[in-house]
Order: C-alpha cells, then structure tokens, then sequence
C-alpha cells in the first residue's frame, strides 16, 4: 500500500515566507525594515488589521477559477494571479517599498518550502490614493503589483 502525498506549504506560505526573510524589506540581523521586523513583518494575507501601521503589504490571490490553470492539465504545474497592494501614508515610502517588492518578486523562481516557483510574470502596476471616510484631511496611497506564478507543489513524501 503506498503512502499518501502530503504537502506541508502552500503557495500563499511560501509567498509569505518569501517576503518576510527579506532583509531589503524586513531587516536583517534583527534590525527593523521598511515592513518591520522579519518576526513580525507588516505583511498580511487577505487583508491589514484596522490598526496597522503604514506602510504594509497585503497580499491575496486575484484570479477567476476560470482563469486558474490545474495542475493535471500542465504536468503537475499549476498557475494562479496575485495582487500585492502597498498601503502608506506617504507617496515616496510607497514607491521605495514598491521597487524592493519588484526586486525580491522577480526573484522569487526556485524551491519555497514544499512549493516549486517556476516562473512569475509581472502583469501590471497601478497607483491610486484614498482618504478614510472618518473626515479627515489625511491622503492614503496604494500601489498595486499584479503577477502570474506559475509553480508546483512537491510532495515530501509523508
């Protein structure tokens, strides 16, 4: 009787993992980071907590399940769309948090945990700014980056 596959990382662990081990975003060596520190980073799939500080990065999977390629149809490869939208309350923070993002995205291809990335094609960026609706004067601005990854998920045999 074989034994099942199992698989300990997901794609959104590894791009979390991926992110917060990195010193050009979270400090290295303990020290704090344009995101905090890598214990704590100020990375948030889904969606921010109400009070967390700028600037921060959440990260969520953006495409249609029609769009989604599964896995049996590409040997094993499976590719899904991601928004990383960078939150901060000062224009120049977010593009400097913006290019270091870009940088460590563009090098994200290789072994992440129990995730294979393949390849990560950065499909667009879009800025935008907000004001809370408490009726303040404050502006909040946000850079979108959109990109495809196309990865396997490998088994590690458990």
């Amino acid at each position: 009787m074989s034994t099942p596959e199992t698989y300990e990382t997901g794609i959104r662990t590894a791009i979390y993992d991926y992110l917060r081990l990195a010193s050009s975003l979270t400090g290295a060596d303990g020290a704090t980071g344009l995101l905090g520190r890598a214990e704590d980073p100020s990375v948030y799939p889904h969606g921010a907590p109400a009070r967390a500080s700028f600037p921060y990065v959440v990260m969520k999977r953006s495409d249609e399940p029609a769009a989604r390629t599964l896995s049996k149809t590409r040997d094993g490869l499976t590719g899904s769309v991601w928004t990383f939208e960078v939150w901060g309350d000062d224009a120049f923070v977010v593009e400097r948090v913006v290019e270091k993002l870009r940088a460590r995205l563009e090098d994200i291809p290789g072994s992440r945990g129990n995730v294979s990335v393949r390849m990560i094609e950065l499909q667009g960026e879009v800025d935008d700014a907000v004001r809370p609706e408490d009726g303040s004067e404050v502006t909040w601005f946000v850079t979108v980056l959109t990109a495809r990854l196309i990865y396997r998920a490998v088994s590690t045999g458990a």
